[in-house]
């Protein structure tokens, strides 16, 4: 598994980002720089962004496979965009602590803030 922030330019821009999100299901945050993909999924991205005519396409494609960055996560992507929790939770600090788990009996039903790492 590696880490969205190692992948070529041009789909680390779309894919990554220092802002934070928080996983639905260990309900810990963690940036979008941090989203891991398979190895094999990020060995494919990296021969064919080069020269890529439609990167776009490419970071969707390896956004399906991205999965939360904790090792004893490691879920497909579910995450709420940090904003979005705190709209719901003024409580919480502005920038979340990365590896504290926020209480899940208050996460909201709803998913308006839903993000995938192609945001």
């Amino acid at each position: 598994m590696k880490p969205v922030k190692e992948l070529p330019d041009g789909l680390r821009e779309r894919l990554g980002g220092t802002d934070y999100l928080l996983c639905r299901s260990c309900h810990r945050a963690f940036t979008r720089d941090d989203v891991i993909v398979d190895d094999d999924t990020f060995a494919k991205a990296v021969r064919f962004a080069p020269g890529s005519p439609d990167l776009g396409r490419l970071a969707e494609a390896v956004s399906m496979r991205a999965r939360c960055p904790y090792e004893s996560c490691r879920v497909p992507l579910d995450a709420d965009d940090w904003p979005f929790v705190r709209s719901r939770h003024p409580d919480y600090p502005e920038a979340p602590v990365e590896g504290e788990v926020y209480d899940a009996a208050s996460a909201p039903a709803e998913s308006a803030g839903t993000a995938d790492c192609g945001a």
